[in-house]
Protein backbone atom coordinates (compact mmCIF):
# COMPACT_ATOMS: atom_id res chain seq x y z
CA UNK A 1 0.00 0.00 0.00
CA UNK A 2 0.93 3.57 -0.72
CA UNK A 3 0.48 6.11 1.98
CA UNK A 4 -0.64 9.34 -0.11
CA UNK A 5 2.01 10.31 -3.30
CA UNK A 6 -0.06 13.25 -4.06
CA UNK A 7 1.31 16.91 -4.11
CA UNK A 8 1.08 17.79 -0.78
CA UNK A 9 1.97 20.53 2.09
CA UNK A 10 4.13 17.93 3.86
CA UNK A 11 5.88 16.51 0.90
CA UNK A 12 7.03 20.31 -0.11
CA UNK A 13 7.83 21.12 3.67
CA UNK A 14 9.50 17.76 5.41
CA UNK A 15 10.25 19.65 8.68
CA UNK A 16 6.33 19.72 9.40
CA UNK A 17 5.45 18.44 12.91
CA UNK A 18 4.32 14.25 11.60
CA UNK A 19 7.22 14.39 8.78
CA UNK A 20 6.48 14.02 5.28
CA UNK A 21 2.88 12.10 5.55
CA UNK A 22 0.91 13.24 2.39
CA UNK A 23 -2.31 13.73 4.37
CA UNK A 24 -2.15 17.20 3.36
CA UNK A 25 -3.26 17.06 0.04
CA UNK A 26 -2.53 20.20 -1.94
CA UNK A 27 -3.20 19.12 -5.84
CA UNK A 28 -5.33 15.97 -6.00
CA UNK A 29 -3.93 15.76 -9.88
CA UNK A 30 -0.24 15.58 -9.44
CA UNK A 31 2.27 13.34 -7.43
CA UNK A 32 4.60 15.19 -5.30
CA UNK A 33 7.65 16.32 -6.73
CA UNK A 34 9.79 14.85 -3.81
CA UNK A 35 8.48 11.30 -4.95
CA UNK A 36 8.89 11.71 -8.42
CA UNK A 37 6.21 13.07 -11.23
CA UNK A 38 2.98 11.35 -12.85
CA UNK A 39 5.04 9.18 -15.34
CA UNK A 40 7.46 7.60 -12.34
CA UNK A 41 4.08 7.05 -10.59
CA UNK A 42 2.26 4.82 -13.61
CA UNK A 43 5.66 3.45 -14.67
CA UNK A 44 5.90 2.15 -10.96
CA UNK A 45 2.31 1.05 -10.91
CA UNK A 46 3.11 -0.78 -14.45
CA UNK A 47 6.08 -2.57 -13.32
CA UNK A 48 4.03 -4.07 -9.96
CA UNK A 49 1.42 -5.47 -12.63
CA UNK A 50 4.69 -7.09 -14.58
CA UNK A 51 4.86 -8.54 -11.27
CA UNK A 52 1.28 -9.69 -10.26
CA UNK A 53 1.75 -7.41 -7.06
CA UNK A 54 -1.53 -5.28 -6.48
CA UNK A 55 -1.08 -1.27 -6.16
CA UNK A 56 -3.21 0.10 -3.71
CA UNK A 57 -3.39 3.98 -3.74
CA UNK A 58 -4.53 6.06 -0.45
CA UNK A 59 -6.33 8.73 -1.83
CA UNK A 60 -7.45 11.47 0.99
CA UNK A 61 -10.59 13.12 -0.23
CA UNK A 62 -12.34 13.67 3.11
CA UNK A 63 -10.27 16.66 3.69
CA UNK A 64 -7.20 18.81 2.44
CA UNK A 65 -4.65 21.15 3.53
CA UNK A 66 -5.06 24.82 4.28
CA UNK A 67 -2.71 25.42 1.33
CA UNK A 68 -5.15 23.70 -1.10
CA UNK A 69 -6.64 26.53 -3.96
CA UNK A 70 -9.96 25.53 -2.81
CA UNK A 71 -9.78 26.39 0.77
CA UNK A 72 -7.91 29.45 0.24
CA UNK A 73 -10.14 30.29 -2.22
CA UNK A 74 -12.87 30.05 0.58
CA UNK A 75 -11.17 31.70 3.19
CA UNK A 76 -9.80 34.72 1.31
CA UNK A 77 -11.12 34.58 -2.17
CA UNK A 78 -7.65 34.71 -2.96
CA UNK A 79 -7.58 33.73 -7.01
CA UNK A 80 -11.40 33.45 -7.43
CA UNK A 81 -13.72 36.23 -8.88
CA UNK A 82 -15.75 38.43 -6.68
CA UNK A 83 -18.65 36.61 -5.56
CA UNK A 84 -17.62 33.03 -6.24
CA UNK A 85 -15.60 33.03 -2.35
CA UNK A 86 -18.49 31.97 -0.86
CA UNK A 87 -19.30 29.06 -3.38
CA UNK A 88 -15.19 27.42 -2.34
CA UNK A 89 -16.08 28.22 1.37
CA UNK A 90 -19.07 26.08 0.73
CA UNK A 91 -17.14 23.64 0.04
CA UNK A 92 -15.97 22.91 3.38
CA UNK A 93 -17.44 22.43 6.94
CA UNK A 94 -17.04 25.06 9.12
CA UNK A 95 -17.00 25.26 13.22
CA UNK A 96 -18.38 28.92 13.45
CA UNK A 97 -18.09 31.77 10.84
CA UNK A 98 -13.67 31.57 10.84
CA UNK A 99 -12.97 28.07 12.20
CA UNK A 100 -12.90 25.05 9.58
CA UNK A 101 -13.94 22.27 11.01
CA UNK A 102 -11.05 19.57 10.91
CA UNK A 103 -10.86 16.13 9.81
CA UNK A 104 -8.58 15.47 12.96
CA UNK A 105 -5.21 16.83 14.17
CA UNK A 106 -2.17 14.81 13.52
CA UNK A 107 0.51 16.10 15.59
CA UNK A 108 -0.85 19.64 15.38
CA UNK A 109 -1.26 19.57 11.53
CA UNK A 110 -4.85 20.59 10.76
CA UNK A 111 -6.54 19.25 7.27
CA UNK A 112 -9.74 21.31 6.36
CA UNK A 113 -12.93 18.79 6.00
CA UNK A 114 -15.00 18.92 2.74
CA UNK A 115 -18.29 18.65 2.32
CA UNK A 116 -18.45 15.09 0.13
CA UNK A 117 -22.57 15.44 -0.18
CA UNK A 118 -21.35 18.60 -2.32
CA UNK A 119 -21.90 17.63 -5.91
CA UNK A 120 -19.71 19.92 -7.17
CA UNK A 121 -16.65 18.26 -4.87
CA UNK A 122 -17.00 15.16 -6.61
CA UNK A 123 -19.63 14.65 -9.77
CA UNK A 124 -20.88 10.83 -10.71
CA UNK A 125 -17.88 10.36 -13.20
CA UNK A 126 -15.14 11.17 -10.45
CA UNK A 127 -13.82 14.23 -12.58
CA UNK A 128 -12.16 17.67 -11.53
CA UNK A 129 -14.89 19.66 -9.72
CA UNK A 130 -16.33 22.47 -11.60
CA UNK A 131 -13.59 22.08 -14.62
CA UNK A 132 -15.29 24.52 -17.68
CA UNK A 133 -18.13 25.56 -15.27
CA UNK A 134 -18.65 29.62 -14.98
CA UNK A 135 -16.50 30.10 -11.86
CA UNK A 136 -12.79 30.56 -12.65
CA UNK A 137 -10.46 28.18 -10.38
CA UNK A 138 -7.87 29.85 -8.43
CA UNK A 139 -4.41 28.21 -9.56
Amino acid sequence: MLTPILESHSHSNPNVPGGPHGYDVTNYFEAAEALGDNEDYEALVEACHERDIKVIFDLVINHSAEEHPYFRAGNTGEGVADGDQEFFRSLYQYENSYTPKTYAYWSGIPRPRLRLACAAVVDSRGRRPLAGGRRRLPV
